[in-house]
């Protein structure tokens, strides 16, 4: 498949992640499950199949890595259940965002004028999209908001700090051990959780968790071994389509807030995906772009 269209498919199985959510109309927890529990058991069968050694290296690191990308699931699921999917998705297109500010700190980038500008054009983005919200924890907009903020802060932290140990690895090996723990520790809410989902939501579910959790990765990274990784700026698309979508089947309503804010953060998060040219920051953005 050509890589424009494998990205191209990939923007838009990730828009639908919010559409998805308020279809299912299930918990948060059981939602986590199913993301991390289908592409978790369909590589472990493939894995096995091909006699990969699973857990060598430092499986501590591993295994916090994957702890945290849970609790970041989760955190993702509970904003998207809370709020508006275009204000939810607008705020998740933040990722390159964070990396570049936890940079300075992680990665020992250094500070330059230019980097700061994006940095304050960033928050003047997510302080217009903002503005018309009450700053209460009360209002479920703003509180779903806060939650994909914090999820993609979360993300972006331990994409930095656990980068150089699962760089050993393949990329199908990545996918697993970040889905892995979170299988064992939501597998037992799938059960607390009552009542327990019906027949189209568990195959819905499962359909969510095996596009959005395994397809898109595997066509995202397809992609990347044959183009210019500049082009992985091209998957914040999936803003728009999670926009439009919220728009035509939900009949979200768009505020000028929204769309120039919006406009704001996602102008910058494609400079910044673009034009980064230290070489330790400009990898794992444009790996975690995702």
């Amino acid at each position: 498949m050509n890589p424009y269209i494998e990205i191209l498919f990939v923007s838009f199985i990730w828009g639908t992640a919010g559409t998805f959510v308020k279809i299912l109309h299930l918990p948060s927890t059981t939602l986590t499950f199913f993301r991390v529990a289908i592409p978790t058991v369909i590589l472990f069968i493939y894995l096995s199949i091909k006699r990969v050694r699973l857990f060598r290296g430092n499986n501590t690191l591993l295994l916090i890595a994957s702890a945290i990308n849970a609790v970041r699931l989760l955190i993702y699921y509970m904003a998207y259940n809370l709020a508006s999917i275009g204000n939810v998705s607008i705020a998740g297109s933040t990722t390159s965002m964070f990396i570049f500010l936890f940079s300075f700190l992680f990665l020992k980038e250094k500070v330059t004028v230019k980097k700061l500008v994006l940095l304050a054009s960033a928050f003047i983005g997510l302080c217009v999209l903002y503005s018309n919200k009450p700053l209460t924890f009360v209002n479920k907009d703003f509180l779903g908001m806060s939650f994909m903020l914090l999820s993609t802060a979360l993300y972006a932290i331990t994409v930095i700090i656990f980068k150089k140990e699962l760089s050993r690895y393949s990329k199908t090996e990545t996918i697993f051990y970040q889905n892995v723990v979170g299988t064992l520790i939501f597998l037992p809410f799938l059960f607390i959780n009552k009542p327990f989902p019906a027949v189209w939501q568990v195959s819905l579910a499962s359909t969510s968790g095996f596009f959005i959790g395994l397809v898109a990765f595997v066509l995202y990274f397809s992609a990347l071994k044959r183009v210019s990784a500049t082009v992985s700026s091209l998957a914040m698309i999936d803003t728009v389509i999670s926009v439009i979508l919220s728009a035509v089947i939900f009949h979200e309503h768009l505020y000028i807030n929204m769309i120039i804010g919006g406009l704001i953060i996602l102008c910058t998060s494609f400079y910044i995906s673009r034009e980064l040219s230290g070489p330790k920051i400009k990898d794992v953005v444009q790996e975690a772009i995702t």
